[in-house]
């Protein structure tokens, strides 16, 4: 007697085993497309500090790039970046002598005069003299202004704490006077101070009257 023609299976039976087969098929690519994938940072990359053509009061000093992974040079010396900062921001520190030097990061180039005196110096004349932020020598001396975590064994450094990082230091009795022409505070420091370093006094971004002048002046008393 000849045995009776198999059955196909159940329909259910033939979905289920084509789902998991194209669920396999679709987690597979998309750890291959993850794992590949490059991490895009979307801030173009920048060099926060040193300034360019600038001269600086001390050879002790930081450098701080925002940008992907990029080597660092100084005066054509490699020079290794701090390996306790994670991605994107990247820290290298230097002990330099008065003179001249050259910074190179990746493609980018820039020129600096580390000074024995705001008086004396191998800068160009017309090169701004750049006075930095007083910071400790702490190594996570990052945490003091800006907003950090722990990143694996690294620490991730975030946005400047504002203005609570500033008041920190400077008392408010301290700050009403050079800020009595301003009708009223900007609410970020960031708006006129340059919080790493500037060629101004107090910081400034820019002149005082040019400050002054986008901001509305406080009416004069009557008489």
């Amino acid at each position: 007697m000849s045995q009776p023609d198999r059955l196909p299976p159940p329909i259910g039976r033939v979905l289920l085993a084509c789902l998991a087969v194209a669920c396999g098929t679709l987690a597979a690519s998309s750890h291959d497309s993850t794992s590949s994938a490059p991490h895009c940072d979307p801030s173009p990359p920048v060099i926060v500090a040193p300034p360019d053509r600038a001269v600086l009061m001390s050879g002790n000093l930081d450098v701080i790039y925002r940008g992907g992974d990029t080597s660092l040079k100084v005066d054509s010396q490699p020079k290794d970046w701090d390996p306790n900062y994670a991605a994107p921001v990247r820290v290298g520190h230097l002990h330099l002598s008065p003179g001249m030097h050259r910074l190179e990061i990746g493609e980018r180039r820039i020129l600096f005069c580390v000074a024995l005196n705001e008086m004396e110096h191998d800068g160009p004349s017309d090169w701004p003299i750049h006075k930095l932020h007083t910071m400790s020598h702490e190594a996570d001396r990052c945490t003091e202004c800006h907003q950090t975590q722990p990143s694996g064994n690294r620490l991730a450094v975030g946005l400047a704490r504002i203005p609570q990082a500033c008041m920190e230091c400077h008392r408010q009795d301290e700050l009403k006077e050079p800020h009595q022409p301003f009708a009223s505070l900007p609410a970020d420091c960031r708006q006129c101070h340059a919080l790493h370093g500037s060629p101004f006094p107090s910081l400034l971004k820019a002149p005082k009257q040019k400050i002054l002048d986008q901001f509305t002046r406080v009416a004069p008393q009557a008489k």
